[in-house]
């Protein structure tokens, strides 16, 4: 019989291997944090999460962008209110007999400016080049990556007062303004109601974050507890192994003797 067909002699080196194998990836597992025998179904399961994640964090940045620009056109709805309202107060003293014509005319004066001002802000009202008070058919899309977009429509703020006789008949100017802050109103509600439906979309998209990242965090990440366990029981296996071939290296080298 050869003493090369002792099976500790082929073994040994089998079982050290295989356990210096399950050494080198619980080590691997524990430092980097993540599975290394991560099945492949799952891998790719993790890869759509984090995919998705990335969708939802982009849609976010989409969202605010498009509330700081509602902001800043409501901002300045609320100027061109306060204009009108003004405007509307004017209106009724120059309804006023009391006032001499110098005053009436300091007044209609001051009518004009306020509408020019109006006009200014709705016009030149800016957020990365869109306008959204100057005139109806704009159309500004946000994109939420999720399937859904929110589009924020323009309006028309803008005032025309060539008609109006502030002079001559100041209740019919009084009513045209009063219209007109309606209007405003109106179009400010609208724009408060798109600024809820972007922030809603915000809180969407943050909670799907957080349960793909606890989901894929599952997947993904390692159980340390079970990983240095593993690497334990790994470094054992290892010691047990060498010292299994250094025994049989004895035997083997004793049986040499003993035939000699």
């Amino acid at each position: 019989m050869g003493l090369g067909n002792i099976s500790g002699a082929n073994l040994g080196p089998l079982i050290i291997d295989e356990a210096y194998d399950g050494v080198s990836d619980s080590t691997k597992a524990i430092a980097s944090g993540q599975n290394v025998n991560d099945q492949a179904a799952l891998s790719i399961i993790a890869g759509q999460l984090r995919g998705d994640m990335a969708v939802n964090r982009q849609g976010i940045r989409n969202a605010n962008d498009a509330i700081s620009m509602v902001q800043t056109f409501d901002a300045a709805s609320g100027s061109i209110n306060s204009n009108l309202r003004q405007m509307a107060r004017l209106a009724m003293q120059a309804g006023t007999d009391t006032f001499s014509g110098e005053q009436q005319a300091a007044i209609e004066a001051e009518f004009n400016e306020l509408a020019a001002e109006i006009n200014r802000v709705a016009g030149n009202t800016r957020f990365n080049g869109n306008n959204l008070l100057g005139g109806e058919g704009t159309e500004i899309s946000v994109s939420l990556g999720t399937g859904e977009d929110i589009t924020v429509v323009s309006g028309d703020l803008g005032l025309d007062i060539s008609g109006l006789d502030l002079a001559g008949d100041p209740g019919g100017a009084l009513v045209a303004i009063q219209e007109n802050i309606r209007q405003v109103s109106e179009y400010r509600g609208y724009l408060g109601g798109q600024m809820n439906r972007l922030s809603e979309a915000v809180s969407v998209m943050e909670t799907g974050i957080e349960n793909a990242m606890a989901v894929e965090s599952g997947i993904s990440d390692t159980n340390i507890a079970m990983e240095v366990a593993a690497h334990a029981s790994s470094r054992i296996r290892t010691e047990t192994a060498i010292a299994m071939q250094s025994q049989v290296n004895v035997i083997h080298q004793t049986a040499v003797q003993l035939l000699m």
